[in-house]
């Protein structure tokens, strides 16, 4: 008898002891339940009063927008950096959140009595939100072309770098026009992608590789070469490095309607750049539909090819940019 009473006893306190873990494992799933929901609505707080906040700084700047004092900083900072010139920003706008835009941005030097000028038509300037005031993006439009890059500021060590450089489209005539200091007529299009990076005292000595094409142009040439008084070609490419003032020319190819090259070398560079020293070397192939109009040449070309024992003309080119001088030699 006390046996039976004994294990009813016991069977009741187990059941006590299941009620009592049921209870607290409930209690315990509702804290933490409540624990989760206040955790997450001190997030949503938190990035509703950062959404507030950026959206209250864009609608302040674009009601307050320093236009005229932000303009004329810009304009006294390039001209700090790039010595002897004038900077004129015809308009700046703010986009909200925090972009801005300059229209018609034109730098002008007075050089040997000739103005030379470089003119962006548009260039917006956005900053990275996840690292604001340090990277921005860059895009625009220039001489009929777009560009867009990434800039990265270092103000610790006064330095910039600029990466995914692409400028599509540029049109070769009317840059050349606003340069104004070749004395000689090119055209096409051109095209730049690449990377560079320099310091704010120095922003035209520094170092960045990159490639330079160019489509159906032609450039005037300033002594004959061939018969021919300007080079008329389909495509130019250019795989260039720079390290300060040596501009490295990797691997150069041209293809024309009249004849065809490769070529490597280097431009030393100066201010202003006609003055810049060229030294390239290379091959030339004159195309047969060429030398069958063109009989002297083809004579010329022969005993050329005779003299080298190449298959290819070689030729070589010094001087500079203003006034280059082209030779066949090995």
């Amino acid at each position: 008898m006390n046996n039976v009473c004994d294990f009813k006893y016991k069977k009741s306190e187990l059941n006590m002891v299941a009620c009592i873990n049921i209870f607290g494992n409930r209690r315990n799933v509702h804290e933490k339940s409540e624990l989760g929901m206040d955790r997450g609505f001190v997030r949503l707080r938190t990035l509703f009063y950062l959404f507030y906040a950026v959206v209250l700084t864009a609608a302040l700047l674009y009601l307050r927008f320093p236009t005229e004092k932000v303009r004329a900083f810009c304009e006294n900072k390039v001209e700090s950096l790039l010595v002897d010139s004038d900077c004129n920003i015809e308009r700046l706008a703010y986009r909200p959140p925090f972009s801005v835009v300059f229209v018609n941005l034109q730098i002008v030097r007075e050089i040997d009595g000739k103005r030379s000028a470089f003119r962006v038509d548009r260039l917006a300037l956005s900053p990275n939100i996840s690292n604001l005031f340090r990277t921005f993006q860059i895009s625009g439009e220039l001489y009929k072309g777009n560009f867009s890059m990434q800039l990265a500021v270092d103000t610790s060590e006064k330095s910039f770098a600029l990466s995914e450089v692409s400028i599509a489209g540029m049109n070769i005539d009317e840059w050349a026009s606003d340069f104004n200091l070749l004395d000689r007529k090119i055209s096409g299009k051109a095209n730049v992608s690449g990377d560079y990076r320099a310091t704010f005292a120095a922003p035209l000595a520094g170092a960045g590789k990159g490639e330079l094409s160019a489509t159906d142009g032609s450039i005037e040439l300033l002594q004959p070469i061939l018969s021919l008084k300007s080079l008329s070609f389909d495509r130019i490419t250019i795989d260039m490095t720079q390290e300060k003032e040596m501009l490295k020319f990797v691997k150069g190819e041209m293809t024309g309607k009249e004849i065809g090259a490769e070529f490597t070398g280097e431009m030393r560079l100066a201010s202003p750049l006609p003055n810049s020293i060229v030294i390239l070397g290379g091959h030339l192939t004159p195309k047969e539909n060429f030398l069958a109009t063109h009989p002297g040449e083809k004579r010329l070309v022969e005993q050329l090819l005779r003299r080298y024992k190449t298959p290819a003309l070689p030729f070589k080119v010094g001087g500079t940019v203003r006034s280059p001088t082209f030779r066949f030699s090995l």
